[in-house]
């Protein structure tokens, strides 16, 4: 598991309600940032599979209901007479997903 922990301060500046007296201080936080690399591959092996699962889906002819919406975010299905149904792959949403789906921010 690696880890990264950033400092990052702001000025912060706020006024009480009752007394109208201004409040000007410095602010911190601590994001820390982890990844875990076992658990970055078991996600992107459950991703892959169902992307898998998905292409095969409308292909065979069995489409899924609850699955129409994955469908829609992650292939563009083309419907043509004489070679049936052929899917794409829209290649920027799942590489977007595969990128950020390891990392937790705490």
């Amino acid at each position: 598991m690696i880890s990264l922990i950033f400092k990052e301060e702001w000025d912060y500046t706020e006024e009480k309600p009752r007394t109208g007296e201004l409040i000007n201080a410095k602010k911190r936080i601590y994001p820390h940032f982890y990844y875990n690399d076992p658990k970055a591959t078991d996600d992107k092996t459950r991703f892959n599979t169902m992307l898998y699962r998905l292409e095969n889906t409308p292909v065979n002819g069995t489409s899924d209901f609850a699955d129409e919406k994955l469908y829609q975010k992650y292939f563009t299905i083309h419907e043509i007479p004489v070679r049936g149904k052929t899917t794409v792959l829209r290649k920027t949403l799942s590489a977007k997903q595969k990128r950020t789906m390891v990392t937790l921010l705490l």
